[in-house]
């Protein structure tokens, strides 16, 4: 078996959502040399430079490395938990908990998310 192509899964990103948190897991291992916190501190591995180039080109990433870090800092500035990063080995999980408020469905809480 080759070892080098072990970071490939076919698997589909997750989420769940519950009542105080969401939760994303990503499937796969993080690419070599990367880590959680080199992550949280904008590092930037890139696995697929075909498609994260084309992406830059389309506009829909701005600058390699700074997702996270926005992420984070909207997350806390929001009055969040700052979000919980679990996993690498075999995969990536995210949670994002929630005030403990009631529910508001159309209550904003800081942050974007832009499709692609």
């Amino acid at each position: 078996m080759r070892t080098d192509l072990i970071y490939i899964d076919r698997n589909s990103i997750k989420v769940a959502i519950f009542d105080d948190r969401l939760e994303v897991t990503s499937p796969g291992k993080l690419v070599m040399g990367q880590t959680i916190e080199k992550m949280k501190q904008g590092n930037s591995n890139i696995r697929n430079e075909a498609t994260a180039y084309a992406l830059r080109y389309l506009k829909y990433i701005e600058n390699w490395g700074r997702g996270i870090p926005r992420v984070i800092k909207s997350i806390e500035e929001s009055g969040l938990k700052p979000p919980v990063f679990i996993g690498g080995e075999t995969e990536l999980k995210v949670i994002i908990y929630r005030n403990n408020v009631f529910y508001e469905p159309n209550k904003k809480i800081g942050f974007k998310i832009k499709n692609i």
